[in-house]
């Protein structure tokens, strides 16, 4: 059964939990209302998840910025300031913006004040990248 067809099932029930058997009287898994909604939109946070934070230093030096943070937050916690015209909000919209293109694993980017490379994929692109602190060598976005 489909997860769009499932998520009817719950709705028309009522229900938050079912059950999928394979024969009479047998069941062989529970499914509950979240499954069905995270397998149609992603993942969503409740109150059981732990909450992985924005931006996180990284022993090896740099951090690791979560795609969706703000590109004015990230600017101020590094203390730099971008120059060039941006029309993206986030920190994955700019690196997208850089690339010319959604970011994949590998891809970095030296054009701004710091590197950035997108390091871990999500839905639809990178969901966080990891910057250097310190000057770019300067020069065209890389993409691997």
């Amino acid at each position: 059964m489909s997860a769009e067809r499932l998520l009817l099932t719950f709705q028309e029930s009522h229900q938050h939990l079912g059950g999928r058997g394979r024969r009479v009287r047998r069941r062989s898994g529970i499914l509950t209302l979240e499954d069905v909604l995270e397998e149609l939109v992603g993942e969503l946070q409740d109150e059981f998840d732990e909450e992985t934070p924005d931006f996180l230093p990284l022993r090896r030096g740099g951090f690791l910025v979560s795609a969706g943070m703000l590109l004015e937050a990230v600017t101020a916690r590094l203390g730099v300031t971008l120059d060039e015209e941006i029309e993206a909000d986030t920190l994955g919209g700019y690196v997208q913006q850089q690339l010319g293109r959604l970011g994949k694993v590998g891809d970095e980017s030296a054009s701004g004040p710091t590197p950035c490379g997108s390091s871990r994929r999500g839905a639809g692109g990178c969901s966080s990248c990891s910057s250097s602190p310190g000057p770019a060598a300067g020069g065209a976005p890389r993409g691997g």
